[in-house]
Order: structure tokens, then C-alpha cells, then sequence
């Protein structure tokens, strides 16, 4: 991305390098930024407190701020774990809810399937007309495949769900 010739630094930046990475030297913060720019991911563009945009990297276990119009080093700093974590739960957490709001209304769908299910087999007892007889029985066919769907459908939810804790599990 960046060759190490390229990498200026701001003040704040140097004194940052210095501060939480222990990195002192002009050619080896040059490198070290370098390095970390070849596997950083892009992250977007970022505001400071006083409304200066920034292009922001992030990864192994430092986020780099670059000039917008530039390669020049705004500032560098380690990562905010604990802002990732709450992100993380929150996220997990509205995950979860929605899992369970959309089992819980399949659960319902399936009950009011069911009724509909005893309503036609009382229409279906009731008819003489052969073509509204097969009318009634396809359709009570239609609506216990869609009753026998919901388990699997509330199944694959729940496995989503269950993937989705053991990478949270990872980082809380």
C-alpha cells in the first residue's frame, strides 16, 4: 500500500508511536506503519472531536489515522476493545431477540395453521361437490407442509443464533 519512503508523521502521531507502541525511531515507525498498512483494513472515514476527517485503517492491534488527501499519519492508537465488546454484545443481543420474536410467531403461525387445518376438515366433511372436496384436500395438504416447514425454518434460526455466540464467545 504505503512503501515506508512515503510515511510522514505528524507530531501527535510521533509522540503516539512513542506512547503506546514504544516505537522511537523515524525509519522504524516508517516501517512499522508500513507493515501495518499492508494487512489493515480499510475502516472508513472518521471525525475527531474538532471535526477533522481522517481515513481510518485498522488491525493487528492498531488503529491508523491517514490524511484524507494524503499518505501523512494523523495519529495511531491501539485498539478500543471495550467499544468493540459493548458493540458486540449489543449486536448479539438484538440478534437474539429477533431469533426469538421469529420463532415465538412461528410458533403462532403453526397454531393458527392448525385451526385452519380443523376448519377445512369440517368443510371438507361437509361438501358433496367432488371438485370442492380436492380443493379442501389440497389445501389442508398445503397447510400441513407449511406447518411441517416451521420446525426447520425455527431450527436454522437457532443454529444461526448459536454460531453467532461462539464468535461473541470469542472476544467477551
Amino acid at each position: 500500500m504505503i512503501a515506508v519512503e512515503q510515511v510522514t508523521f505528524s507530531v501527535h502521531a510521533r509522540q503516539r508511536l512513542k506512547e503506546h507502541f514504544n516505537v522511537t525511531n523515524l525509519y522504524a515507525a516508517r516501517k512499522w506503519i508500513a507493515t501495518k498498512l499492508k494487512r489493515a483494513k480499510y475502516l472508513g472515514i472518521t471525525v475527531d472531536t474538532k471535526g477533522n476527517e481522517a481515513r481510518m485503517f485498522g488491525g493487528r492491534g492498531a488503529v491508523i489515522l491517514l490524511d484524507l488527501n494524503s499518505d501523512h499519519v494523523v495519529t495511531v492508537h491501539p485498539p478500543e476493545k471495550h467499544t468493540a465488546i459493548a458493540f458486540l454484545r449489543a449486536s448479539f443481543d438484538e440478534m437474539r431477540k429477533t431469533v426469538e420474536a421469529a420463532v415465538q410467531n412461528n410458533e403462532s403461525y403453526a397454531a393458527e395453521l392448525h385451526e385452519e387445518i380443523a376448519q377445512l376438515t369440517v368443510e371438507l366433511k361437509r361438501t358433496r361437490s367432488k371438485a370442492k372436496k380436492m380443493a379442501y384436500q389440497a389445501r389442508i395438504n398445503a397447510v400441513q407442509m407449511r406447518i411441517d416447514e416451521l420446525p426447520a425454518e425455527s431450527f436454522e434460526l437457532k443454529r444461526k443464533l448459536t454460531k453467532a455466540a461462539k464468535g461473541v464467545a470469542a472476544y467477551v
